[in-house]
């Protein structure tokens, strides 16, 4: 009797949990005016500007982490002080790039900014996504970002968007 007593109270007690309301992502949105006489700017729907993009976004261009090697970020080739050039390399200066559709010296990469990210994340830095997961500061801010820590080529290639249209 006792054992059936002593049941009954533990289980009530399984009952009597509170439910916990659901994580809702809420991404802090910045507001951009686009500058006298440019064309308007069409951001992506998938890819809303928020503070928590910027954080991430400037954490990746600044990171060798990116790099193979660990000895490059984007920011060694693209110097902020060089209006994000180089006197020392030959880099295209990264200027009012949100607004074009071609890319690299050559125009090989068309279409919008998340394009040419994807090839310089994939196919130029050949960045190892396992590094990137390892560090738990980059969980937190691609779950600030995106509302999961999930951490890919598509939403790496995101983010700088975000971060030059915050300069």
């Amino acid at each position: 009797m006792k054992k059936i007593l002593l049941f009954l109270i533990l289980a009530s007690f399984s009952f009597c949990q509170k439910e916990t309301a659901p994580v809702t992502f809420n991404p802090t949105l910045v507001e951009f005016e686009t500058p006298a006489h440019f064309p308007l700017l069409d951001l992506p729907q998938d890819n809303p500007l928020s503070i928590e993009g910027i954080k991430l976004g400037r954490k990746l261009y600044y990171d060798s982490l990116l790099h193979p090697n660990k000895i490059h970020s984007c920011a060694s080739c693209h110097v902020q002080d060089e209006g994000f050039s180089s006197i020392n390399v030959n880099s295209l200066p990264h200027v009012n790039m949100t607004w074009s559709t071609s890319f690299l010296w050559n125009g090989e990469i068309e279409g919008g900014l998340e394009e040419a990210m994807e090839f310089e994340v994939h196919d130029f830095f050949k960045t190892d996504f396992e590094q990137l997961k390892q560090d738990p500061y980059y969980l937190t801010l691609y779950e600030d970002a995106f509302g999961t820590p999930d951490i890919n080529l598509e939403r790496t290639s995101k983010e700088p968007r975000k971060l030059w249209l915050s300069f």
